[in-house]
């Protein structure tokens, strides 16, 4: 993942993927980014392709276009989740630590943003690890 800088506050490919996301994703991407300087976005929307594929590969649980990585509005993306991932200052790795997402669910909480974290899903969803998820609680448009 050699396209992020280390250190560096802002991310041109976390800021093209977020642009596919709905307004209130988008704030809330910007308040994670200052919090967590080292997050990064490996997805926002997802197209019919990427979707199906992602199921194939059971990545998902969602075919196209049933997830809210698929929202569109106008024919034009407005993704209702994001994945995130960790970048090691350090070394420039990419993480995926339950914990730092569990933080990064703590702190959106504590600012009550109306969004929910999938490694909270217990009540009605069978356990499914796709800890970097995030999503808007409600519908928008």
């Amino acid at each position: 993942m050699s396209h992020h800088v280390n250190g560096q506050s802002s991310c041109p490919l976390c800021s093209e993927k977020i642009a596919e996301g709905h307004p209130k994703l988008q704030d809330i991407w910007n308040k994670i980014k200052s919090a967590f300087p080292d997050c990064h976005i490996s997805w926002c929307f997802r197209n019919e392709k990427d979707q199906n594929r992602f199921y194939e590969e059971g990545k998902t649980r969602c075919l196209w276009p049933h997830s809210k990585h698929n929202v569109m509005k106008d024919d034009q993306p407005m993704s209702q989740a994001m994945d995130l991932f960790q970048i090691s200052l350090a070394t420039g790795a990419a993480w995926f630590l339950p914990e730092y997402y569990l933080k990064i669910s703590d702190f959106l909480d504590s600012e009550n943003l109306g969004i929910e974290w999938s490694g909270r899903w217990t009540q009605g969803k069978e356990h499914f690890s796709e800890l970097d998820h995030f999503q808007l609680m409600s519908e928008m448009t």
